[in-house]
């Protein structure tokens, strides 16, 4: 099982990548082909009930325990949401419920995402970090 420490390594691996890149045109690329690292969403989790609420696209996200960790379920109708959603996820998978509950991502700041997105789209994406708080508890 991840623990908290592996999970903050996990994401910092994620933003030097990131970072790396010269531009934003090339990160914004770098994290909608991230969308390529989610595992098909089943059709009975495309639900309303799992849809990000405050999200410019739709975004569907679900959760099972699986013992004392959660198994994450996640997709989107646009490359850019499907990407960010990979990378949260690839955060925290296979962290125990209580690290999932209480984790606090740092990616959107440390790599100015925050600052580089429309405010439709930073709103999607604090909910998509809150629902996957939310579905850990």
């Amino acid at each position: 099982m991840k623990t908290h420490k592996q999970c903050k390594e996990e994401e910092q691996s994620l933003v030097d990548d990131i970072l790396f890149l010269p531009d934003w045109n090339e990160r914004f690329e770098y994290i909608a082909d991230y969308a390529n690292q989610l595992k098909p969403l089943p059709e009975e989790y495309r639900t309303d009930e799992n849809l990000v609420k405050g999200c410019q696209s739709r975004v569907w996200l679900s959760a099972k325990k699986q013992g004392n960790s959660i198994e994450y379920f996640a997709d989107a109708d646009a490359a850019m949401p499907r990407g960010v959603v990979a990378m949260l996820l690839h955060t925290i998978d296979g962290a125990p419920a209580d690290v999932a509950a209480s984790y606090t991502f740092e990616l959107p700041e440390k790599t100015g995402l925050l600052e580089n997105l429309s405010p439709n789209r930073v709103s999607g994406l604090k909910g998509m970090m809150a629902k996957i708080n939310d579905l850990a508890k």
